[in-house]
């Protein structure tokens, strides 16, 4: 019983990860609040998938998961944000 082994989770969203593991990572989320296990996920806000990962932000305050919307840097200016 996972709910035994774990105090907290803490999850990573890539969404330019393949859309497999995209999926499983949410069903992962869901299941694992479902049961109770308290959990947070890091969104990673990928500009380039920036509208799949807003969409990922309202899905996880629908459930009521925490979640923390951290900004990807794609360009070497922005790595200083």
């Amino acid at each position: 019983n996972i709910e035994k082994n774990f105090d907290w989770v803490t999850v990573s969203y890539h969404a330019e990860a393949d859309f497999k593991l995209k999926d499983m990572v949410l069903n992962n989320i869901e299941n694992l609040h479902k049961r109770n296990i308290r959990l947070s996920v890091n969104v990673i806000m990928h500009i380039d998938y920036w509208n799949e990962t807003v969409e990922v932000c309202k899905i996880l305050k629908e459930w009521g998961v925490k979640f923390n919307p951290l900004l990807k840097p794609n360009k070497p200016q922005m790595r200083f944000l």
